[in-house]
């Protein structure tokens, strides 16, 4: 059995814009490691204990294909500034009513209304270990850090002091020999680079 050839961003966006539902939805996959960055980046402490990086891009995803029609950029790099818009502005919903909720995250009910905290994230662990999972954790851990190894030291550097250390971009910015404001500027270019890195390429 021959192997599915591999599409470029490109030439799926050509697709896309054609018209091919199946094309927006391969083309919006190729997006998904950028746009989780991005959110677990912005999303709020607080509300995290609501939502997680994954659903508010998997949301941002339900938009997009809603709204495609709508997108008029040419390039990859255009979508992946479309999706962050929405994603931004999906975030900044979930803010709204957060603050008008006016209560604590820590006191809400958990979403199925049943589970205790504990069982919920004993649950998710084993979920999450199972083989099916780990196997595809691992050749996504390894693709990005195949993306990674090819872009430049300071590239690689400022994703794993923020995205892996969790470091403020004030420290960063210090490690770097950089202002804070420099530090940020150099991480959203790097997480774009990445972005690049990790678009299909034809076999």
């Amino acid at each position: 059995m021959k192997p599915q050839p591999v599409i470029s961003s490109r030439a799926l966006l050509q697709s896309a814009k054609a018209g091919s539902a199946d094309a927006v939805g391969h083309l919006l996959e190729t997006c998904r490691t950028y746009l989780v960055l991005i959110a677990k980046e912005e999303l709020d402490r607080a509300l995290r204990a609501k939502l997680g990086g994954s659903d508010l891009v998997q949301e941002t995803f339900v938009i997009a294909q809603h709204d495609f029609a709508r997108f008029h950029g040419q390039s990859p790099e255009d979508l992946r500034a479309w999706l962050r818009g929405i994603l931004l502005n999906k975030l900044q919903e979930v803010r709204r009513k957060y603050k008008r909720g006016k209560r604590q995250v820590a006191r809400e009910v958990p979403l199925d209304g049943m589970k205790s905290a504990a069982r919920q994230v004993r649950e998710h662990s084993t979920k999450a270990n199972s083989p099916s999972r780990q196997a595809a954790a691992t050749e996504e851990a390894e693709r990005i850090s195949l993306a990674l190894s090819s872009l430049s030291v300071d590239y690689q550097r400022v994703i794993q002091l923020r995205n892996w250390k969790r470091l403020s971009f004030d420290e960063i910015g210090r490690q770097m020999s950089r202002s804070a404001g420099a530090a940020r500027a150099l991480w959203v270019r790097a997480l774009e680079q990445l972005a690049k890195a990790l678009e299909p390429r034809h076999g």
